[in-house]
């Protein structure tokens, strides 16, 4: 742990926050600041860097945690601070101290942070910046079971690299479709100057792939430049399923490049619009593996356009526990956020046909005491100009409804409805074990539209493993169906058409000392009505929420 605490003399101090117990574990809420520290001139920031394991009451540490604290660099102060969206001596904001806050907690290398005006002092607000290292340096072997498909992950990844918040990743994977070996390195903040640089080779049983990418992105909500650069070359063979069953693979080699700038008015009126600008060359070519298979028509296409893009957010963010994590802080927008991107690749400059490109998503939040409503949605495909025809239409729109009965039971319904239209022959509508119905083999199901449904009881206990692992529990029911044509390859309605549905039971795991954004799920599902598969599967995934 290390503190700086440089104080003004308390006679001079016109006002003193009480004294806190503490927190190297993040239960206590984060502090509302009070309203008379508005604009004041910010003075001292000291800073309290807790390491992955802290010896306070609520942790008593033994030599092993003891000896991984000793191996591992807590982040270092000017990483802190170069994470932070306001300076020393900048006025006191109270909107840049809670997403300064926010900014931090979804930095990899920090499980949560507290940012703390700790007093008033010749009219300077003095303020303590409280953060918990995650475990950085991480040997892993995954093994993902959803009962018909089994994918192994070995991997070696230092995301917090000297203390530097920088991440250095080498993985061998292996699924159903492909073996890989990839090194990625992600500096989120190249120099302070919240420039993102990610680099990523991977070397394939199907092919390769080669991404570079430097971009500045609207950081806060005062942004108000932005601006990148991306490089991809990829080669790789996509399947083809036709029902349950894989088909063949087709050869797919990715040209991606693009280039933008983006500007901002600023924030106002608790939310700020922006726009971004920019130019993006993509070239897809495809070529059959198996030349007895008609797979017609490939549609190696290039597109090769300036688009423009607008976004709204708005600032309505709070802080929960319990949601898609355990006993953790996290952010939530209550608020809306909106982008939506357009596009036109002319013929005299992809030699292909010209398309209009358009890509629109939106979320939102309602909160009501103990209930909680999400709404998403999101379209995207090309217009064929010359055609008149749409093409490779995908939509979704999704609703999530929580009642928080108690701190530790929650209540969960979800809805979801996907749709693609008139799709390109690479892209496929799957339904099944790894789709949301938990009780059914991956891909049981496929068409150009479906449907799912899912009720769920959550229990987020007060269990901690070796103050390592949180632990939760779900007991759930799944409905859902596909329709309409199957794929590209056919025309015929799919046999399938009748409603599934399966109940279920899963263990949900957390880890406090890694990254915390994992949760572990163990499922064990039994399918509902008559079906030729297995009674019962069983499942273990790792996925971003609870």
């Amino acid at each position: 742990m290390f503190s700086m605490p440089v104080m003004a003399a308390k006679r001079h101090c016109q006002w003193t926050a009480p004294n806190l117990l503490p927190d190297a574990e993040f239960q206590q809420a984060p502090v509302i600041p009070p309203a008379l520290l508005t604009n004041k001139s910010i003075g001292e920031i000291s800073q309290i860097r807790y390491s992955v394991f802290s010896d306070d009451k609520t942790l008593s540490l033994n030599w092993l945690y003891q000896w991984l604290n000793n191996i591992h660099t807590t982040t270092k102060e000017e990483i802190i601070l170069q994470a932070l969206s306001f300076d020393q001596n900048d006025s006191f904001d109270p909107v840049k101290i809670i997403e300064s806050e926010r900014l931090l907690r979804n930095q990899k290398y920090i499980y949560d942070a507290r940012i703390t005006p700790i007093s008033l002092c010749n009219d300077k607000v003095n303020i303590e910046i409280s953060t918990r290292d995650t475990w950085s340096i991480t040997p892993a072997f995954n093994v993902s079971h959803n009962g018909d498909e089994t994918k192994t992950k070995l991997s070696l990844t230092e995301s917090n690299f000297l203390g530097s918040g920088k991440l250095i990743s080498i993985a061998r994977s292996s699924d159903n479709q492909r073996n890989e070996f990839t090194v990625f390195y992600r500096d989120p903040n190249v120099g302070g100057t919240h420039l993102i640089n990610e680099i990523e080779f991977s070397e394939n049983s199907d092919g390769q792939r080669h991404y570079v990418s430097v971009n500045r992105p609207f950081f806060a909500l005062h942004s108000r430049l932005s601006y990148g650069a991306s490089y991809n070359n990829e080669q790789r063979d996509d399947p083809i399923y036709l029902q349950e069953d894989k088909l063949t693979d087709i050869s797919h080699q990715i040209n991606d490049y693009q280039l933008f700038f983006g500007h901002s008015l600023g924030y106002k009126d608790s939310k700020t619009t922006r726009w971004r600008y920019g130019i993006h060359y993509k070239k897809d070519t495809f070529s059959v593996n198996d030349p007895t298979l008609p797979l017609v028509p490939l549609n190696s296409r290039t597109n090769f356009y300036p688009w423009v893009e607008f976004s709204l957010l708005e600032n309505r963010f709070t802080t929960m526990t319990n949601f898609h994590s355990i006993k953790r802080t996290e952010d939530i927008n209550l608020g809306r956020n909106f982008i939506a991107s357009l596009g036109y690749s002319p013929r005299s400059l992809s030699k292909d046909v010209t398309k209009i490109i358009v890509d629109i998503r939106s979320k939102n939040a309602f909160k009501f005491d103990k209930d909680l409503i999400t709404i998403a949605g999101s379209v995207s495909g090309e217009w064929l100009q010359n055609q008149k025809e749409s093409k490779n239409i995908t939509a979704n729109v999704n609703g999530q409804y929580y009642h928080f009965t108690t701190n530790d039971w929650v209540f969960y319904a979800g809805a979801s409805y996907n749709l693609l239209k008139n799709p390109y022959i690479e892209n496929q509508l799957f339904l099944g074990g790894d789709t949301g119905l938990r009780g059914y083999p991956v891909r049981y199901q496929m068409g150009n539209r479906n449907a799912i449904f899912t009720i769920e009881q959550r229990y987020y206990s007060d269990l901690y493993w070796w103050k390592l692992i949180r632990v939760g529990a779900a007991a759930y029911i799944d409905f859902g169906k596909s329709w309409g044509n199957q794929s590209p390859l056919t025309t015929t309605e799919i046999e399938k058409s009748r409603w599934l549905s399966n109940v279920g039971i899963g263990l949900r795991l957390t880890p406090s000392r890694a990254d915390a954004n994992h949760v572990i799920h163990i499922d064990l599902a039994v399918p509902l009505g008559d079906h030729d598969i297995d009674s019962t599967r069983f499942m273990v995934s790792v996925k971003q929420s609870f």
